[in-house]
């Protein structure tokens, strides 16, 4: 990401406040909780609906529709993942797609 384009210093910032906040913690925990659990654990779809809820809507609207989409970016994200990790980190890259075509 270029952080010294007016837009991506607005999605830091936006970011940083979204990592303080305390409740956001509390998902990453439940996050972490699901180092050892199958892509099929049942936490997994609330747990990517609760971290979407957490983003905030300022932060969609900062992400340029024209924005790079960088090929085999999100596989070797998610390969870094546990499975059931991988899958609440990759219904969440979904939602933010899906919600940057609306």
């Amino acid at each position: 990401m270029d952080a010294t384009s007016t837009g991506n210093q607005e999605m830091l910032a936006l970011l940083g406040t979204l990592v303080a906040d305390p409740a956001v913690v509390e998902l990453y925990e439940r996050l972490d909780a699901l180092a050892e659990a199958p892509a099929a654990d049942p936490r997994i779809a609330p747990l990517a609906a609760d971290l979407l809820t957490a983003v905030p809507e300022q932060l969609f609207a900062a992400i340029p529709e024209d924005g790079v989409i960088v090929n085999g970016y999100g596989e070797a994200l998610l390969a870094e993942y546990a499975p059931a990790q991988a899958e609440v980190v990759g219904r969440l890259m979904d939602a933010f797609v899906e919600r940057g075509r609306a």
